[in-house]
Order: structure tokens, then sequence, then C-alpha cells
């Protein structure tokens, strides 16, 4: 039973929840109450990335350091970026000279 998938994808899912409950309670004794954009974020992440934020919020003074992180973190933005980046160097080199 313990090596089934089944019981293997319940353990991840109470994994991750366990996390995402400890850095929400890491964040708010932090930083205060946060915006439900900001909490549907941090929900969202992996817990690789989770646990990450656990440990980079305790350098965090205040809620543009939490906005900062997000950003350099979540592979949505960084997917973005490189497709602005990409379309950005397509289009100046159509460019005439």
């Amino acid at each position: 039973m313990q090596g089934s998938v089944i019981y293997q994808d319940i353990l991840q899912k109470g994994r991750k929840e366990e996390a995402r409950s400890l850095v929400m309670k890491m964040l708010k004794w932090r930083l205060g109450k946060l915006d439900s954009s900001i909490i549907a974020r941090v929900s969202s992440l992996s817990i690789e990335l989770l646990e990450g934020l656990g440990v980079a919020l305790l350098d965090f003074s205040e809620v543009s350091d939490l906005v900062a992180w997000l950003k350099r973190n979540d592979p949505r933005e960084a997917q973005a970026t490189l497709i602005t980046r990409q379309l950005t160097r397509r289009f100046t080199q159509l460019e005439p000279s």
C-alpha cells in the first residue's frame, strides 16, 4: 500500500499543505495581513518553492520583499520574462536599418 501511486499522491498533497500552512503563518507573523492575490500566488507554489520561501522570508521586512521574491521565483513570471526577451530580440532583428 505504501508504494501505491494513490498513497504517494496523498502523502505529497499532505506535505504541500503542511508547507503552505507553515509558510502562510510565518508570512502573517512577519508581514501582517496579506492581499488575497498574494495569498493565491503563495498557495500555488510547489513544495520546493514553499520551502525556499520559508527560508527567504526570514530576511523580509515588508510586503514588497515578498512580491519581489515571488517575481524572481514564480515559474510563470520566469516564462513570461523569457518570452518577452525572445520577442524583443526577434522584433529588433526585423526592424529595417
